[in-house]
């Protein structure tokens, strides 16, 4: 067998090798002119993407001024949303004792005597106070109104939780005997002795064994010694049963406005930009392997080598 010499590649000199780049570069410079994308590409990515990143950032504080993520510990969640917890619960039991008066009122026979039944804060008062229904001032029939309402009003739970009724203060085999005259002080919001004034401090150091306010609260409500008892054994049970459930839930949203705000303009430019960040990248990264490859439309090739004319 005869030696045949393996063909060898030209070697390319330096000033080929340095032709053969010029070249491929210049060939790089006309696609990219070609694809025009190197300012207009990219400023409507980089726009794309700045709108898309406020969109973030606009439902990122809508959050932190919507709500409160500072941790807490029951006792002074508790503490805090105290007042605003009772409140609540009020008003919504309030809008129920509502309804039921109305289908009370839909009888024939209560109907003609609407006037004389009692209004939902009444019925929330006495229930509170001592688990039973608003005394309703009508002959032979007032009686059975009152069985019938208590019965229909039962139990109040207020976390889904046992024990079941979280909102009484007694029992009706042992009612307080607080009228509700005393109730409506007790729950008024413009008191500052008040179970639901602003800072109701004197109730928890009062419940907490603190002497030095018991006094007062007996005279400006009116209170018997047992009496007062009975509303701090109530704050008391309450802070370890419902009362930590009800008051995280009302800590969560502190206020509407720059929650929704937020996050409703921030969902917008998301809406908005995400489109256009999708659509731009994609356009990116589809010229980025062109220019790498070198090729356009025209199918135009860089040259793996060139001679030097």
């Amino acid at each position: 067998m005869s030696n045949q010499k393996k063909e060898k590649k030209p070697k390319i000199s330096p000033v080929e090798k340095k032709k053969e780049i010029e070249l491929k570069n210049k060939l790089k410079k006309n696609v990219f002119k070609k694809l025009n994308i190197s300012k207009k590409y990219s400023k409507r990515f980089i726009t794309s993407i700045v709108i898309f990143a406020l969109g973030i950032s606009m439902i990122a504080t809508g959050f932190v001024l919507g709500t409160d993520t500072e941790d807490y510990s029951d006792a002074q969640v508790v503490k805090e949303k105290f007042s605003t917890v009772l409140i609540s619960v009020k008003s919504n039991l309030e809008q129920q004792f509502d309804g039921f008066i109305e289908e009370m009122k839909n009888d024939p026979l209560n109907g003609l005597l609407a006037d004389k039944l009692p209004t939902p804060e009444e019925i929330f008062f006495e229930e509170w106070a001592n688990d039973w229904f608003p005394k309703v001032d009508i002959p032979t029939i007032g009686g059975y109104i009152e069985s019938v309402g208590a019965k229909a009003i039962g139990d109040i739970d207020l976390d889904g939780r046992f024990p079941k009724a979280d909102l009484n203060i007694s029992t009706k085999g042992s009612p307080s005997g607080i009228t509700i005259d005393q109730c409506r002080a007790l729950w008024n919001t413009q008191n500052k002795y008040s179970l639901v004034s602003q800072s109701p401090a004197i109730w928890f150091e009062t419940v907490e064994g603190s002497l030095d306010n018991r006094e007062p609260l007996k005279g400006h409500f009116n209170l018997s010694e047992i009496q007062l008892n009975l509303i701090c054994n109530w704050i008391n049970t309450s802070q370890n049963t419902w009362l930590p459930y009800l008051a995280q839930k009302e800590r969560l949203i502190l206020n509407p406005l720059p929650l929704f705000g937020f996050l409703g303009i921030g969902a917008l430019l998301l809406v908005y930009s995400t489109p256009k960040v999708t659509s731009e990248t994609r356009k990116m990264l589809k010229d980025k392997k062109t220019i790498d490859s070198g090729k356009v439309k025209s199918k135009m090739k860089i040259p793996n080598n060139t001679k030097e004319e």
